[in-house]
């Protein structure tokens, strides 16, 4: 192809090249003319019964319908406050009756540090004993 490109002039040979990209680019297109065979047998799955679907959005926000829908999505735990059977007692998260407060000695017993307990600590890792 080189060889054949040598008694050309720059336009000629600018013209074969545009000619070649064309037909790089014609070839490149992906082919979009896709249809259905009338004669094989459409199958049509439905959705899924609790699919988010499209349709729903045109219902308005206010309706019964969607407070019972949005009810019935939601998981036990945030429906009820109690397990209403025996298997839901088994994983249920009790949420406390009290708001937790960290600084409540009566419930949180953390670690704390007094003349005593630093003169200890600095015995044992010298490796006195007290």
């Amino acid at each position: 192809m080189a060889a054949n490109l040598k008694g050309l002039t720059e336009v000629e040979r600018d013209a074969i090249h545009k000619v070649m990209v064309q037909k790089l680019e014609r070839n490149m297109e992906p082919y979009t003319g896709f249809f259905i065979n009338p004669t094989q047998k459409l199958h049509l799955y439905t959705d899924k019964p609790m699919a988010k679907k499209e349709d729903m959005a045109a219902l308005s926000e206010d309706s019964e319908f969607m407070q019972a829908y949005r009810r019935a999505q939601m998981v036990p735990m945030e429906k009820f406050s109690h397990p209403q059977t025996s298997s839901q007692v088994i994983g249920w998260v009790w949420l406390s009756p009290m708001p937790h407060d960290r600084r409540d000695k009566r419930k949180n017993f953390n670690r704390e540090s007094t003349d005593v307990s630093k003169y200890l600590e600095c015995l044992l890792r010298n490796g006195l004993k007290p």
